[in-house]
């Protein structure tokens, strides 16, 4: 009897730390922000925040010179100061989602264009679908290794291909790799 108990506990934990973990892994993407009136304004990066589930990203942006703050979940891709496309609904602009696959430069910062090798293209765990580009550049020097998320099956690309990469020149870890231009 009190193995069976000790059996359906373990079980019962087991199964705790599956759901767990498929919780983590099926985020916010997979659930988009439903936005009624759309608008695209231009979101930057400016800090990490500590959260009970994790590390969180804050992005800022301004709607008629109001500030407003967007968080997600943490990404090895996100650097700070790094700008994305931010999708925002013009009645309620706090209503908003960070259009991730969408990384931008703007007309003040100072880019340059290089090349980078396609080194991984990472798909999502529970559909499949095309998720995220791994490339690798230098610059100067230095060596960079990083990844973008990025929509790449709709480029005819592979692992070891050179496509066109712009990086911000004063921090040539912010980058946008352009799949849409490869490099021979």
């Amino acid at each position: 009897m009190i193995k069976n108990k000790e059996n359906i506990l373990n079980v019962i934990v087991a199964l705790a730390c599956i759901l767990t973990f498929i919780y983590f892994v099926y985020d916010y993407k997979s659930h988009p922000t439903v936005i009624s009136n759309p608008c695209k304004t231009i979101g930057v990066c400016t800090e990490y925040s500590s959260k009970a589930k994790g590390t969180d990203i804050d992005l800022f942006y301004f709607v008629k010179n109001k500030k407003y703050k967007i968080s997600m979940s943490a990404q090895g891709c996100v650097m700070l100061g790094q700008k994305y496309n931010i999708l925002y609904d013009s009645i309620n602009p706090s209503n908003a989602d960070v259009l991730i696959k969408e990384p931008v430069f703007t007309r003040d910062q100072i880019t340059r264009i290089t090349y980078a090798r396609i080194s991984n293209l990472g798909k999502t765990f529970f559909s499949n679908k095309a998720e995220d580009v791994s490339f690798d550049y230098i610059i100067n020097g230095q060596f960079y290794d990083t990844y973008q998320y990025s929509d790449w099956d709709k480029y005819n690309v592979k692992v070891g291909d050179k496509c066109e990469l712009e990086y911000l020149v004063e921090n040539p870890a912010i980058c946008i790799i352009h799949l849409d231009k490869k490099v021979k």
